[in-house]
């Protein structure tokens, strides 16, 4: 019997760096966009967010995983235009940008408890 190739665990790829190379290549073909979003970029958007905030744990920002989760992603793609391939690899670029934004929001979360006292 052969053995079966191991399948990768890994959820940030190459594949998913030319993908957002691709999406901002193609900036008059809204349906291709999509499509390359859908396929290559939103899941791996997706379980970056899970892994840092599961990572982070924010004591502070006062709503579910879910919604913070879906925060991140949107800030994430609201983003994607701002990569720059020769600075370096998408996956530190999107990995720090997450860190950023996870801290910020914390940080705004833990002044409006302060204020609120």
């Amino acid at each position: 019997m052969a053995k079966r190739a191991k399948k990768s665990n890994n959820y940030f790829t190459k594949i998913t760096e030319l993908g957002i190379l691709a999406y901002n290549r193609v900036q008059d073909n809204a349906i291709l966009r999509e499509k390359i979003y859908r396929r290559f970029i939103y899941p791996a958007f997706m379980k970056l967010s899970e892994n840092l905030i599961n990572k982070m744990k924010p004591a502070y920002i006062d709503s579910s995983f879910l919604d913070l989760q879906a925060d991140i992603v949107t800030y994430l793609t609201e983003r994607l235009n701002k990569f720059n391939p020769n600075a370096g690899k998408a996956y530190s670029y999107y990995t720090r940008t997450t860190f950023n934004y996870i801290i910020a929001e914390n940080q705004k979360a833990y002044s409006k408890l302060k204020s609120d006292k």
